[in-house]
């Protein structure tokens, strides 16, 4: 919970308070299960809205918590991520 206060040079009467809360968010995760008999990986996330999904250079949009993908090469690259930015901003 943050105290804001807000002043106009030139005014000295004039003073804005407000009290702000600010809510943590979720943590961006992603989960994998993997299923070897179908050649799939089900991957369930978390911590934000959209998600680009890379799979061996496709990338895809997905807004969904949980999607599944086909695994088509032998070795697969797998890349998640949440377009938030990481790290705190002052």
């Amino acid at each position: 919970m943050y105290s804001v206060c807000i002043t106009v040079d030139g005014e000295p009467e004039y003073e804005a308070c407000f009290e702000i809360t600010i809510e943590p968010s979720e943590a961006f995760a992603v989960e994998t299960e993997v299923d070897y008999s179908r050649l799939e990986v089900t991957l369930t996330l978390t911590g934000s809205e959209m998600y680009e999904v890379i799979l061996n250079d496709e990338s895809r949009m997905v807004s969904t918590s949980e999607v599944t993908l086909s695994l088509t090469n032998p070795v697969n690259t797998l890349q998640v991520s949440s377009g938030r930015e990481c790290g705190y901003h002052l």
